[in-house]
């Protein structure tokens, strides 16, 4: 109990007061403490279950894309190193319009060359890389033809990065010879 004292100090006011107070007090730290663990609880959903959710989704695809991705990998490294291209039952194959304006871009550079230093020919490799790009870009073509022409368009790919990587003249000259000769090629084969 307390004393006399207090309690003739002590109002009804202050005792309802306080009595409030503490009320508001501990219905604020239980409130605090509610949110937090809802928001705790909130958090780790988040943290285990979207990323569940995500991976769930993507996985199967992404195994798929990549097992697809892998077999072409394959399946074009495969073809350039041991497949040659063939003929179109005797003729040539046909190549569209608009990837052959990109060839003919390509086969102009290289005809119209005329340097002998590493910097003129990189600076031909940067311009045979931007018309590859295109010629890619723009590639419209399906089916066999389009096979016919990878068997040639990607070890044609493979000189150019190893041309446009050379560091000595005589290095580039090198791989400046095989570019025109698999020019050659590509007429022997494509229209």
């Amino acid at each position: 109990m307390l004393p006399d004292f207090v309690i003739e100090s002590i109002t009804v006011k202050d005792m309802i007061t306080c009595c409030y107070n503490d009320f508001d007090h501990y219905s604020r730290k239980y409130r605090e403490v509610d949110l937090f663990y809802i928001h705790n609880v909130m958090r780790l959903i988040h943290m285990l279950l979207l990323p569940a959710l995500f991976f769930a989704s993507c996985a199967p695809r992404a195994q798929e894309e990549s097992g697809t991705v892998a077999t072409a990998e394959e399946h074009h490294h495969h073809d350039h190193e041991t497949a040659a291209i063939e003929l179109n039952n005797g003729q040539k194959w046909k190549v569209d319009e608009g990837m052959m304006v990109h060839v003919a871009r390509i086969e102009e550079e290289l005809t119209g060359f005329s340097g002998s230093t590493v910097d003129d020919y990189q600076i031909l490799a940067s311009a045979l890389d931007t018309n590859i790009e295109q010629l890619t870009a723009n590639c419209t073509m399906e089916g066999r033809a389009h096979d016919e022409l990878h068997k040639w368009l990607l070890p044609f790919i493979e000189l150019v990065d190893h041309f446009s990587a050379s560091t000595t003249a005589s290095e580039a000259e090198e791989y400046y010879g095989r570019i025109k000769a698999s020019m050659k090629d590509f007429h022997l084969y494509f229209e």
